[in-house]
């Protein structure tokens, strides 16, 4: 999964918060018992966040929508609403996730949770 760091300023970032639903069904979890919200943001603090070369600021939103947002950039503020940010660069531009990561992370949180997969 490419994860473009673009798409943590905005509110429909990352698929609209559903970028690991086909990829996790395709690797045979229960769409039913994962929580996608809660394995995207522990993916994305951990591997998405960390790489990001700007100083920034996130927040975890309980939401449909994108569920980790990046809130400011360098010390400018961002708009989740706005459709564009032509003066935000981030640096990378992405960062490449495994499906053996995500599997793993969705593993993490199934034993977390106590549920078996």
């Amino acid at each position: 999964m490419e994860v473009w760091t673009e798409s943590l300023l905005s509110k429909w970032g990352l698929e609209d918060g559903d970028i690991l639903v086909p990829i996790l069904d395709e690797l045979g979890f229960d769409l039913g018992v994962v929580n996608t919200h809660d394995i995207l943001i522990e993916l994305i603090k951990d591997l998405v966040i960390a790489k990001i070369e700007n100083e920034v600021e996130f927040e975890v939103v309980g939401t449909f929508h994108n569920p980790i947002r990046i809130t400011r950039v360098d010390g400018k503020a961002i708009d989740h609403l706005s459709e564009s940010h032509p003066d935000i660069h981030l640096r990378p531009e992405s960062v490449e996730v495994s499906d053996d990561v995500i599997r793993d992370y969705a593993n993490q949180w199934l034993a977390r949770e106590g549920q078996r997969q």
